[in-house]
């Protein structure tokens, strides 16, 4: 305010205000400004809790471990994997691979043993099937990846589980037996990918028409375009 009187202020102004010039009250408590002097912040009591304060409940599971892993996606809490709850299927299915990456577990099957496996996996507890999407290498045999996610509810673990499909031969056997809900799944990556899965109820396109020739996320097929006409293109001539 400086040395002069207070614009809008009677001259008994800053008598009357007394203690109460230039912070704010509320109820008979102060109420902090934004920058008030040294010792005045809510936790200047020496690095102690108020004594109304709570402290905050710990969380043990809340910690990532993995946090120090070079390809761990930051703020990513990976689903918890329980080694028992895959220990017979593990077993019983030799020629399957198992990993952990980022926290779900990952197994690499061959396609002639996918059904049974799946059927394994989904008695072991992982009922709820997410997903099947289908990833094109170009080079690399076998070229095609086709990817199924399931989920243990009762573990909270997720498990992925990858086929190799050649590009020669880009047939596979269906798991709507298994996983009915991968009906659509696999009528898409036929439609997109052309990838047969053999014994589908149904294996016609979903998102192109019935007529439409080839299979457009194949990575030899062209990269596409639509003419666009403006309005204005003839008046710029």
């Amino acid at each position: 305010d400086g040395a002069g009187a207070s614009p809008g202020l009677r001259p008994n102004g800053r008598t009357q205000m007394g203690h109460l010039h230039g912070s704010l009250r509320l109820d008979r408590r102060h109420v902090q400004q934004l920058c008030p002097r040294p010792g005045r912040r809510p936790g200047g009591s020496g690095r102690h809790l108020h004594p109304r304060m709570p402290a905050w409940p710990p969380v043990a599971d809340a910690r990532n471990h993995d946090a120090s892993r070079p390809d761990q996606i930051r703020g990513d809490r990976p689903m918890t994997f329980a080694p028992t709850i895959l220990t017979a299927t593990a077993e019983g299915f030799a020629n399957v691979e198992f990993d952990l990456v980022l926290g779900d577990v990952v197994a690499r099957a061959p396609r002639e043993d996918v059904v049974g496996f799946l059927e394994s996996v989904r008695d072991a507890g992982y009922e709820m099937f997410i997903d099947l999407c289908a990833v094109d290498y170009l080079v690399r045999d076998p070229r095609f990846d086709v990817v199924i996610n399931v989920v243990s509810l009762a573990e909270s673990s997720r498990l992925r589980v990858i086929i190799g499909v050649p590009g020669t031969d880009s047939t596979m056997p269906t798991i709507t037996a298994v996983y009915p809900g991968a009906d659509f799944y696999e009528r898409e990556a036929f439609d997109l990918f052309g990838i047969d899965f053999s014994g589908h109820p149904d294996l016609t396109r979903i998102l192109l028409p019935d007529e439409w020739e080839g299979h457009p996320l194949r990575k030899e097929i062209a990269i596409g375009s639509v003419p666009v006409q403006f309005k204005e293109a003839n008046k710029a001539q």
